[in-house]
């Protein structure tokens, strides 16, 4: 799947960017400096050398069992408050990046799930919790980090944002979507109120919708509505939500996810 234009096109473009900020060039080619100018709306102190950009992770040379989205790329390790220095410029995931020589080869190594991450953070819970998420909705334990892509609609990292962000749905599809549908157009799944509305102004039409509240035998104690968006070339995207993070439901939710989807007629992958 990488001779495909648009996981070519992804993996050049964030690879030779990556390698230019680590080498000290301030400035980002003029779509990417356009799309951090975008979060700069919501979040004014984005900067693309503050931290190191994660606009995916995981490989994309082969088709991933699941794509789970972000709106952003999260909180950063600066070795500021009594954190390590995982991911300004100088900190190890840098490193790391110039000794694979690429930021995509780092990418696919998946580093939240290894050393040294696990060692001086500990387990990295969101990630964790997708990979439990993964295989419990494919009913497959043999799962593993390999088997799932992560993509960032804002690739940049944020503390936690209260306002609106402003996305371009041109440089979404280009470095997001399209290369998703190129992985074979995996199930992609998001989670949290604020998808709901995202995902319409990106050109997602709303296929489907089972709300999950009180009295609802297909709740559960958190997850209150599981909605599939779907896309341009089949792309379907899964979106589920309840209170509080933007975590994946608790194991119970998933099953209930798939009771209700069924319920009204959606397939399940």
């Amino acid at each position: 799947m990488t001779d495909s234009p648009s996981i070519s096109n992804l993996v050049s473009t964030w690879d030779t960017s990556v390698a230019g900020v680590l080498n000290g060039r301030s400035t980002l080619p003029a779509h990417l400096d356009a799309w951090l100018a975008s979060l700069r709306q919501s979040y004014p102190q984005a900067s693309a050398t503050a931290s190191l950009p994660e606009p995916f992770l995981g490989r994309l040379d082969r088709r991933p069992a699941a794509v789970f989205l972000a709106a952003t790329a999260g909180r950063a390790y600066v070795g500021s408050h009594g954190r390590p220095d995982f991911q300004s410029l100088t900190g190890v995931f840098a490193n790391e990046v110039r000794e694979l020589g690429s930021y995509s080869a780092w990418a696919a190594t998946w580093t939240y799930f290894r050393r040294p991450w696990t060692s001086l953070v500990s387990a990295n819970n969101i990630h964790h919790r997708r990979l439990q998420f993964l295989r419990h909705w494919h009913g497959d334990d043999r799962l593993d980090p390999e088997d799932m892509v992560t993509f960032a609609l804002y690739p940049w990292h944020t503390s936690a944002l209260t306002t609106r962000l402003y996305f371009d749905a041109d440089l979404l599809w280009t470095f997001v979507f399209e290369p998703i549908v190129a992985l074979g157009s995996p199930p992609v799944f998001t989670f949290g109120r604020p998808w709901f509305s995202i995902l319409p102004t990106l050109g997602f039409s709303l296929e489907s919708l089972v709300a999950m509240g009180r009295g609802n035998r297909q709740a559960t104690s958190r997850t209150k509505a599981v909605a599939t968006f779907r896309g341009p070339s089949g792309l379907q995207i899964f979106a589920e939500r309840h209170p509080g993070s933007p975590y994946p439901p608790p194991i119970e939710g998933v099953t209930q996810m798939q009771k209700a989807l069924a319920n009204i007629g959606t397939p399940v992958p």
